[in-house]
């Protein structure tokens, strides 16, 4: 093999490895939040409903906190001058 095909093959595997390695990560992320932020890391068997249930309450905190940044700028937008958004908080 001449040392141009060598690095062309060397390029290709590269770029597979980075692909995998962002999919992984993209994966991994909210895992990660969910063990690290919020104290998740035991396995609860409580049969398969409670699971499915805990799993979505689980996720959608990391989804809200991922956004947290986010969703302040949008509530700061709808109620610029400190006015209450939530009906909730007027109580």
């Amino acid at each position: 093999m001449s040392q141009n095909e060598v690095k062309t093959m060397w390029m290709k595997t590269r770029s597979v490895r980075t692909g995998r390695s962002r999919v992984c990560a993209k994966v991994e992320w909210p895992f990660r939040m969910l063990k690290r932020v919020f104290g998740f890391t035991k396995v609860r068997y409580r049969g398969i409903k409670n699971n499915y249930e805990w799993l979505c309450v689980a996720f959608v905190l990391v989804s809200i906190y991922q956004h947290r940044r986010r969703l302040a700028r949008i509530n700061l937008r709808l109620a610029p001058q400190g006015g209450v958004v939530c009906p909730l908080e007027a109580e």
